[in-house]
């Protein structure tokens, strides 16, 4: 540091300087200070606390939002990357097979099976039917 320097930070009347004069600008700024002057700045001051508590909620569900589906797409590109990694996994399925579902899946598919067996055989009676009118003889 050189000795300028040096000097100034020393120098005890640099701070009663900047002291003396800070007292002053405060004490005329309050002596000067009426009704509306007081109103006027009031209204200033209660007007930037409330917008500003109005802006910080707002930049924070903006940035909830944008975290949220941040971490929406990240799931999105894992569960894609599951999928093409196991694609028959029990994780890329929407819901689990329990053994209700199973069993009352069986028992759809075996209805079903036998309402199809019993229209093909009243296709096919219809069809003997037919054969056999063609053999008898009136």
């Amino acid at each position: 540091m050189s000795d300028a320097a040096m000097n100034v930070t020393k120098d005890p009347s640099i701070w009663n300087t900047l002291y003396e004069r800070t007292k002053t600008n405060l004490a005329e700024t309050v002596s000067d200070l009426d009704a509306k002057k007081i109103l006027r700045l009031t209204i200033i001051v209660g007007g930037y606390i409330i917008i500003r508590g109005i802006a910080q909620r707002e930049l924070a569900k903006r940035k909830l939002d944008n975290d949220v589906r941040k971490s929406e797409q990240e799931a999105a590109a894992a569960r894609q990357e599951e999928l093409v990694d196991k694609p028959g996994s029990t994780a890329a399925m929407p819901f689990g097979w329990g053994n209700k579902i199973r069993r009352r899946r069986k028992q759809q598919e075996k209805a079903f099976a036998d309402l199809v067996e019993r229209v093909n055989q009243q296709k096919n009676n219809t069809n003997e039917d037919k054969d056999i009118e063609g053999l008898l003889e009136d």
